[in-house]
């Protein structure tokens, strides 16, 4: 049985048909009430409008009278439309920020204007500016239309109170087997020279903005474990570094490594690791675990003459671990 999409289209037609004609496609048609585009007195769509239509970005080719309409789109093309000289700084209306031809464009979901202001939660990637806009000025430009996904839009999966779910019992137990949101092999195909690096992951979250007592997190990782087991689970984990080394090895093989740079006004407090312990405690509370006396070369040790001490900040006042020299 064949019905009609909100897009205007059959679904359930033949498979191996083309519904475009032949090295076309850019024309698509897409209901009114879907759209988002800029407002008007009658509340409906009109031709010349960019719109934005979940991921679909395009400027609508004829005006509707009616939420029910099925409007043409080109969903491509080099179109006059206004565009506005802001970027994103957190705030509502973003901040001015004059936009040159190349600049990546991006259009609001919620009333249709185009600026650089680029909240995937706000936004969608509409196309690029052949023109030029003062800062906080809006003039209508060519804008080269090229809709594509936001990928920073795909990577938020499921929200809070209701988490994306995977099933654990599908992916097998053991080795590389648990089961992963993010999954990703990584391997060199060139030597890697002494001024190079291969990384998995490299995130840099810089801010430009002044700032009022806030805080910047590269990246937060928090287990919650919300089921009312009978059974506790085996560990919580919230990062779990392990370096494997096969082969030569390295000179330094290191579990994790911990930097603060930085030239500023000094910190308060700079600290390599803080450790933070809240509601009800183990029933062997530690400041860090082995898993046996000679981990990483810990050794029991009766001398009495310390030779070095860690400083320790315990709620602003700087404690000492001792050393011993053998």
């Amino acid at each position: 049985m064949t019905t009609y999409a909100e897009s205007g289209y059959l679904t359930g037609d033949t498979a191996g048909t083309q519904v475009s004609s032949t090295y076309e496609g850019r024309m698509i048609q897409l209901l009114e009430s879907g759209m988002t585009h800029p407002s008007h007195t009658d509340g409906f769509v009109d031709k010349g409008d960019p719109i934005v239509y979940g991921d679909i970005v395009g400027v609508a080719m004829m005006s509707a009278a009616a939420g029910t309409d099925y409007i043409t789109v080109d969903t491509e093309g080099i179109w006059n439309l206004t565009v506005t000289g802001t970027h994103s700084d957190g705030t509502a209306d973003g901040a001015g920020s004059a936009v040159a031809i190349g600049d990546d464009l991006y259009i609001n979901i919620s009333d249709g204007t185009i600026t650089k202001e680029k909240d995937p939660s706000t936004h969608r990637y509409f196309g690029t500016a052949l023109g030029a806009v003062a800062a906080s000025t809006a003039v209508v430009m060519a804008v080269k239309v090229h809709g594509t996904t936001n990928v920073l839009t795909k990577i938020n999966v499921g929200a809070f109170g209701a988490p994306h779910e995977l099933d654990v019992d599908a992916y097998g137990t053991g080795g590389q087997n648990g089961v992963a949101w993010l999954n990703t092999f990584l391997s060199s195909s060139t030597v890697i020279e002494s001024d190079e690096q291969l990384m998995g992951i490299y995130i840099r979250v810089n801010n430009s903005t002044a700032t009022d007592a806030g805080t910047i997190n590269c990246a937060h990782f928090k287990n919650v474990q919300d089921a009312a087991n009978t059974t506790q689970l085996a560990q919580s984990v919230a990062i779990k570094a392990n370096t494997d080394l096969r082969g030569e090895g390295a000179i330094w093989q290191v579990g994790m490594e911990v930097m603060c740079e930085g030239a500023c006004t000094a910190s308060d407090h700079r600290t390599g690791l803080r450790f933070i312990s809240r509601d009800t405690a183990g029933t062997l509370e530690s400041l860090f675990a082995l898993e046996i006396a000679t981990t990483f070369g810990c050794a029991v040790d009766t001398l009495t003459a310390a030779s070095y001490a860690i400083p320790v900040d315990v709620a602003g006042t700087l404690h000492y671990i001792q050393l011993y020299s053998t």
